[in-house]
Formats: C-alpha cells, sequence, structure tokens
C-alpha cells in the first residue's frame, strides 16, 4: 500500500507552519531539475533517477510513487536505479574495470558512506547488500578538521573564536577538504 509506504517517509516543515510529504518535495524536485536540465524544453520520454543504495524498498516505492504524480512521468514512467548502478553502468560503458574479481564501489557523502561490492565476473551482481556507515562522512571530517584547527588557535592567548570566525573557519576547512577530492 503505497499509503503506507509514504508515511514513513518524514514531513517537512515550512516557515509558515505547513507540512509536506519529503517524498513529493523531491518528486516536485526532480521534476524542476529536469526541466531546468532542458532549459524548459519539453522533458524526453525516457528518463532514470538514481537513489542511494542503501535506501529501503519501500523509499524507492515512495519515490516511484511520488514521481508517478508529476504528469510527464505519469504516462513515461522514470527509471529508478541505485547510485551504484549508475556508477557500474557508466563505467561499463567506458571501459577500465575488469571483467572478473571483487570491485568496492565506495561513496563518501555528506552525511556518510555507502560501500557496494560486486563481482565483475557475473555481470557486476552485488556480493551483499550495501553497508552504510555514518561514522566516517564528509561532516564528521568537516568536524575533525575544525577541531585541529580550533586546538591549534587555543593555544595563542586570543581567547575563543567569534561564531562568524567559526563559521568561516568552518566553511574553509570543508573547502580545504573538497580540494582533497581532486589535488593530491
Amino acid at each position: 500500500d503505497s499509503t503506507t509506504v509514504a508515511s514513513r517517509w518524514p514531513k517537512v516543515v515550512a516557515g509558515d507552519g505547513s507540512t509536506h510529504r519529503a517524498e513529493q518535495l523531491l518528486g516536485d524536485g526532480l521534476h524542476a531539475l529536469a526541466y531546468a536540465a532542458t532549459e524548459g524544453r519539453p522533458i524526453p520520454p525516457a528518463v532514470a533517477v538514481t537513489h542511494p543504495a542503501h535506501w529501503s524498498r519501500e523509499a524507492v516505492a515512495a519515490l516511484r510513487t511520488a514521481l508517478g504524480r508529476v504528469s510527464e512521468w505519469a504516462q513515461h514512467p522514470v527509471t529508478l536505479i541505485s547510485d551504484t548502478t549508475a556508477v557500474l553502468t557508466a563505467l561499463q560503458a567506458n571501459p577500465g574495470l575488469p571483467d572478473h574479481g571483487t570491485i568496492a564501489v565506495c561513496d563518501f557523502g555528506g552525511s556518510g558512506t555507502n560501500i557496494s561490492l560486486v563481482d565483475a565476473g557475473r555481470g557486476f551482481e552485488p556480493i551483499g547488500p550495501t553497508r552504510r556507515i555514518t561514522t566516517f562522512s564528509g561532516d564528521v571530517i568537516d568536524q575533525a578538521l575544525l577541531d585541529h584547527v580550533v586546538a591549534d588557535l587555543g593555544g595563542n592567548g586570543d581567547g575563543p573564536p567569534t561564531v562568524g570566525s567559526l563559521t568561516r573557519l568552518r566553511n574553509q576547512c570543508r573547502d580545504a577538504k573538497e580540494q582533497l577530492s581532486t589535488e593530491t
């Protein structure tokens, strides 16, 4: 029952106190993004959307239902695939993956890390479910960098940094971490 499934998604409370279903907001946001990507031209009939590999079947079903409420996608349903499947498909299309052995797909996100293991010799079939850990994430790395820098500042006798300084420092720590993604 899609009503029961959808009720498991959190509701979002707007500034005016109105509540909105998270999956419907996501569906509406993806619809707007599709129009932005096509610069206002009609959305192609074949559309695929990725979702985090760790999402439950119920969460994916709720998103599918929400996307089905979008007029263009009611006639041509959106294909939903996990982000792991999307990555492996892209890598197969642009060769470079081995055709045997185990491949680890790692997604280091802001709130957690997803690790998926697949068997290359069996058409990149998952070896098991995607594992998600929240103890290693972009947010945790940002905080660790900030803690390190603040600890270094504490010994100079200038007193604690102000809130504005901490905000700038936090942003600089995040920028430094993101630079490490592309620069050695």
